[in-house]
Protein backbone atom coordinates (compact mmCIF):
# COMPACT_ATOMS: atom_id res chain seq x y z
CA UNK A 1 0.00 0.00 0.00
CA UNK A 2 1.28 3.86 -0.91
CA UNK A 3 1.92 5.90 2.09
CA UNK A 4 -0.58 8.42 2.32
CA UNK A 5 0.82 11.92 1.16
CA UNK A 6 1.49 13.76 4.87
CA UNK A 7 -0.28 16.99 3.54
CA UNK A 8 -3.27 15.51 2.60
CA UNK A 9 -3.00 13.28 5.96
CA UNK A 10 -3.06 16.96 7.69
CA UNK A 11 -5.21 18.74 5.71
CA UNK A 12 -7.95 18.75 8.20
CA UNK A 13 -6.08 21.04 10.52
CA UNK A 14 -6.28 23.75 7.84
CA UNK A 15 -9.84 24.07 8.10
CA UNK A 16 -10.50 22.92 11.74
CA UNK A 17 -12.56 25.64 12.73
CA UNK A 18 -14.70 24.51 10.04
CA UNK A 19 -14.39 20.68 10.97
CA UNK A 20 -15.23 21.23 13.92
CA UNK A 21 -18.70 22.77 13.51
CA UNK A 22 -19.73 20.16 10.97
CA UNK A 23 -17.81 16.96 11.92
CA UNK A 24 -21.02 14.43 13.42
CA UNK A 25 -20.68 12.96 16.67
CA UNK A 26 -21.21 9.60 17.43
CA UNK A 27 -24.22 7.40 19.17
CA UNK A 28 -23.30 7.07 22.58
CA UNK A 29 -24.20 3.17 22.23
CA UNK A 30 -21.29 2.74 20.39
CA UNK A 31 -18.94 4.22 23.48
CA UNK A 32 -21.43 2.07 25.60
CA UNK A 33 -20.39 -1.14 23.64
CA UNK A 34 -17.07 -0.54 23.36
CA UNK A 35 -16.56 0.45 27.07
CA UNK A 36 -18.40 -2.79 28.35
CA UNK A 37 -16.33 -4.92 25.29
CA UNK A 38 -13.14 -3.31 26.73
CA UNK A 39 -13.77 -4.17 30.45
CA UNK A 40 -11.22 -1.33 31.57
CA UNK A 41 -10.49 -0.86 35.55
CA UNK A 42 -10.58 2.07 36.90
CA UNK A 43 -6.92 3.30 36.04
CA UNK A 44 -6.89 0.97 32.89
CA UNK A 45 -5.67 3.89 30.31
CA UNK A 46 -7.41 4.95 26.32
CA UNK A 47 -4.99 5.75 23.99
CA UNK A 48 -6.74 7.98 21.26
CA UNK A 49 -5.36 8.02 17.38
CA UNK A 50 -6.15 10.77 15.53
CA UNK A 51 -8.81 12.97 17.79
CA UNK A 52 -9.80 15.79 15.44
CA UNK A 53 -11.49 18.38 17.35
CA UNK A 54 -12.60 15.94 20.05
CA UNK A 55 -15.67 14.26 19.02
CA UNK A 56 -15.30 10.92 20.09
CA UNK A 57 -12.99 11.79 23.18
CA UNK A 58 -16.10 13.79 24.54
CA UNK A 59 -18.01 10.50 24.38
CA UNK A 60 -15.03 8.63 26.01
CA UNK A 61 -14.43 11.25 28.81
CA UNK A 62 -17.60 10.47 31.43
CA UNK A 63 -16.30 6.84 31.49
CA UNK A 64 -13.52 8.81 34.05
CA UNK A 65 -10.83 6.96 32.68
CA UNK A 66 -7.00 8.22 31.92
CA UNK A 67 -6.98 9.49 28.33
CA UNK A 68 -4.24 10.42 25.89
CA UNK A 69 -5.32 11.80 22.34
CA UNK A 70 -3.16 12.32 19.68
CA UNK A 71 -3.50 14.14 16.75
CA UNK A 72 -0.68 15.45 14.18
CA UNK A 73 -3.27 19.08 13.83
CA UNK A 74 -2.38 21.79 16.19
CA UNK A 75 -5.61 23.97 15.79
CA UNK A 76 -8.02 20.48 16.28
CA UNK A 77 -5.86 20.18 19.63
CA UNK A 78 -6.39 23.37 20.26
CA UNK A 79 -10.63 22.80 19.33
CA UNK A 80 -10.54 19.46 21.57
CA UNK A 81 -8.99 20.97 24.19
CA UNK A 82 -11.61 23.96 24.67
CA UNK A 83 -14.29 20.88 24.12
CA UNK A 84 -12.96 19.10 27.02
CA UNK A 85 -11.61 21.66 28.96
CA UNK A 86 -13.91 20.37 32.27
CA UNK A 87 -11.91 16.86 31.89
CA UNK A 88 -8.57 16.90 33.33
CA UNK A 89 -7.99 13.38 33.04
CA UNK A 90 -8.04 14.06 28.84
CA UNK A 91 -4.45 14.98 27.83
CA UNK A 92 -3.81 15.74 24.41
CA UNK A 93 -0.69 15.95 22.37
CA UNK A 94 0.17 17.16 18.66
CA UNK A 95 1.81 14.55 16.84
CA UNK A 96 1.49 11.90 14.61
CA UNK A 97 1.44 7.95 15.47
CA UNK A 98 4.41 7.10 13.37
CA UNK A 99 6.29 9.58 15.06
CA UNK A 100 4.88 9.58 18.85
CA UNK A 101 7.34 7.94 21.42
CA UNK A 102 5.36 4.94 22.87
CA UNK A 103 5.34 3.44 26.13
CA UNK A 104 4.79 -0.33 26.24
CA UNK A 105 2.40 -1.81 27.28
CA UNK A 106 0.51 1.14 29.07
CA UNK A 107 -3.10 1.16 27.56
CA UNK A 108 -5.80 -1.14 27.67
CA UNK A 109 -7.62 0.07 25.15
CA UNK A 110 -6.77 2.18 21.56
CA UNK A 111 -9.05 3.36 19.99
CA UNK A 112 -9.37 5.51 16.61
CA UNK A 113 -12.58 6.82 15.29
CA UNK A 114 -12.64 7.85 11.53
CA UNK A 115 -8.98 7.89 11.38
CA UNK A 116 -7.10 4.35 12.10
CA UNK A 117 -6.84 4.52 7.62
CA UNK A 118 -4.36 7.72 8.01
CA UNK A 119 -2.09 5.66 9.76
CA UNK A 120 1.13 3.84 7.66
CA UNK A 121 -0.15 0.44 7.84
CA UNK A 122 3.43 -0.53 9.15
CA UNK A 123 2.85 1.12 11.96
CA UNK A 124 -0.56 1.19 12.80
CA UNK A 125 -1.22 -2.34 13.86
CA UNK A 126 2.07 -3.01 14.96
CA UNK A 127 2.67 -0.20 17.36
CA UNK A 128 -1.10 -0.59 18.59
CA UNK A 129 0.30 -4.05 20.15
CA UNK A 130 3.13 -2.38 21.69
CA UNK A 131 1.45 -0.01 23.69
CA UNK A 132 -1.56 -2.43 24.78
CA UNK A 133 -1.42 -3.69 28.48
CA UNK A 134 -1.87 -7.60 28.43
CA UNK A 135 -5.84 -8.56 27.11
CA UNK A 136 -5.69 -4.72 26.29
CA UNK A 137 -8.27 -3.93 22.78
CA UNK A 138 -7.64 -2.02 19.79
CA UNK A 139 -10.69 -0.91 18.49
Amino acid sequence: MDEIPQDQAQSFDAVAALYDAHRPGYPQALFDDLMAAAALGPQDAILELGCGSGQATQSLAPYGRPILSLDPGGSLIEAAQRRLAGAPHVHFEVSTFEAWQAPSRAFGLVVSAQAFHWIDPAVGFGTSAQVLAPGGLLA
